[in-house]
């Protein structure tokens, strides 16, 4: 769909190694759309991250730039692996100095796992002409891919950081493509160019908004990462139903995309600061949090179904607890085989009558549940189903 072709980082092994790539992704089964594979094997990946940020196993983050090491450089480039390329919101690795030791920060750029990325835009079932939007522009590699696929004037991104939208809209133009990038609020969509046939997030979503549904098309497509406040890492491809209106399934991959920073910051550990089961009575529970979180698909269930967060602490002597908090003061702390419960809600008590109504289901993993959105005056409104027993619950 590219019609001048993109520009190369004047390397002749990255073709090497990029063909190396494809063929990993294929032999793992992460994709079988040939449109998809064969964007992946003509976008220069490595145009797209002259310097990033990699982990050495000690949690430290190492500045690794074409400049200091081209070979070391290039292979990680195509590696399976995510590339942080900027951290704490501030620090890029374009601008870092290479002679810092390695550093700690928190992620909030990055070109994400090609596997994943594959499989995403595989669910997206694109095809040439097809009108994409992408929340989220990152380095613009994701973007130059869906330029490929349908098509450069169809192709818009939204970057919620105007650092991060100069810097891919300058890599992208100097690779040859040029679709439009905004930099504003993703969570809104972008009306002014709507409709959409597909919708695509590169970062994650408590839920999905309501604006998305409204701009895309009937017979249209959403992929996005939805971690809700339990952060089972769910994907979901949402097919829309009706004006306004979407049937989701589930894809069997845990993802964990990094949060919108359009979104307020979680404040899971400001509420166990004031959580209070002093007092609360203490109870035996057959259900610990290890089940739960070992459980794929009632891991997923409890996620889309209880909104309170899952906080892992410790006690004076060490020994683990998992906490469950909400908004209304409501709090649940189990250790071991027992558990305290506190405030309006009995949140460790939901939990278990979730994990009962999964063992009544059979046990399903995630693939087994649907998700049903409506909107209705600007909420969107979801429910979770089992299509097979044909249970539901909003």
């Amino acid at each position: 769909m590219h019609s001048t072709g993109p520009a190369t980082s004047g390397l002749p092994e990255a073709a090497s190694v990029r063909a190396e790539l494809v063929r990993e992704i294929i032999a793992a089964h992460d994709c079988s759309d040939a449109a998809v594979l064969a964007a992946m094997d003509t976008v220069p990946r490595e145009a797209f991250v002259p310097a990033y940020f990699v982990s050495n196993g000690d949690g430290r983050l190492h500045l690794l730039r074409r400049a200091d090491d081209t070979s070391a450089w290039l292979r990680t480039a195509y590696s399976d692996r995510v590339l942080a390329t900027q951290l704490d919101g501030t620090r890029h690795a374009d601008d870092a100095d290479p002679a810092e030791p390695p550093c700690y920060g928190v992620a909030t750029c990055s070109a994400s796992q090609p596997s994943l990325m594959a499989g995403m835009l595989e669910l997206l079932d694109l095809s040439p002409g097809l009108r994409v939007l992408e929340i989220g522009v990152g380095t613009g590699y994701n973007a130059a891919l869906l330029c490929e696929l349908v098509g450069d004037e169809n192709v818009v991104s939204i970057e919620y950081d105007p650092v991060l939208a100069d810097k891919a809209a300058s890599r992208l133009a100097a690779t040859g493509y040029r679709p439009t990038v905004l930099t504003g609020d993703g969570t809104t969509g972008v009306p002014q160019s709507a409709p959409f046939d597909r919708i695509i997030a590169t970062c994650s979503f408590q839920a999905v908004p309501a604006p998305w549904l409204e701009q895309t098309r009937p017979g249209g497509v959403i992929v996005v990462n939805l971690m809700p406040r339990i952060p089972a890492g769910i994907l979901g491809t949402f097919a829309i139903v009706g004006p306004t209106t979407a049937i989701g399934r589930i894809s069997p991959a845990w993802t964990c995309f990094m949060p919108t920073r359009a979104q307020p910051p979680e404040h899971a550990i400001s509420l166990l600061d004031v959580a209070d089961i002093d007092q609360a009575p203490l109870r035996k529970t057959a259900l610990r949090w290890a089940d739960v979180r070992s459980a794929d698909g009632l891991y997923a269930l409890a996620a889309l179904t209880i909104p309170a967060y899952h906080v892992t602490a410790f006690d004076e002597q060490g020994a683990e607890q998992a906490w469950l908090l909400a908004d209304d003061g409501s709090a649940a702390c189990q250790q071991g085989g027992y558990v305290a419960q506190s405030g309006p809600r009995a949140l460790w008590t939901e939990l278990e009558a979730v994990a009962a109504t999964w063992l009544e289901l059979g046990r399903p993993r995630r693939t087994g549940f649907e998700l049903s959105l409506t909107v209705t005056d600007g909420h969107v409104h979801c429910t979770v189903m089992h299509p097979q027993s044909g249970w539901t619950m909003p």
